[in-house]
């Protein structure tokens, strides 16, 4: 069973890849196009549509593919925990199946 940081690190590893491989840099064209040429530009479809911009775009599937797999993974997660199978309850003996009235510890 992983951690819950491992699942965070995933997460945060997925956002960074989104952040660092497409949306930064095709903000930073867009800027510079926008500063250069004008907003118009830089919002055309014929900016948009460049070889350049549709690279960028297309390797953003690395980083929101393990976004996805790790929301998947976090859904299912709490699924098992709604539905008990997430866990393993303890059993003690002489303990009724309710764990509130499970015997402490050390006590």
């Amino acid at each position: 069973m992983q951690t819950r940081s491992v699942r965070t690190s995933r997460l945060i590893t997925a956002l960074a890849l989104m952040i660092l491989i497409s949306m930064l840099p095709v903000g930073l064209m867009q800027a510079w196009a926008s500063v250069e040429y004008g907003t118009w530009f830089a919002r055309s479809a014929e900016f948009m549509q460049s070889p350049v911009v549709n690279r960028l775009r297309w390797m953003r599937m690395f980083g929101d593919t393990i976004f996805a797999v790790g929301a998947i993974t976090y859904v299912l997660f709490v699924l098992g925990l709604s539905t008990g199978h997430s866990y393993r309850p303890q059993r003690h003996e002489g303990a009724d199946l309710d764990p509130l009235y499970a015997p402490v510890r050390g006590a």
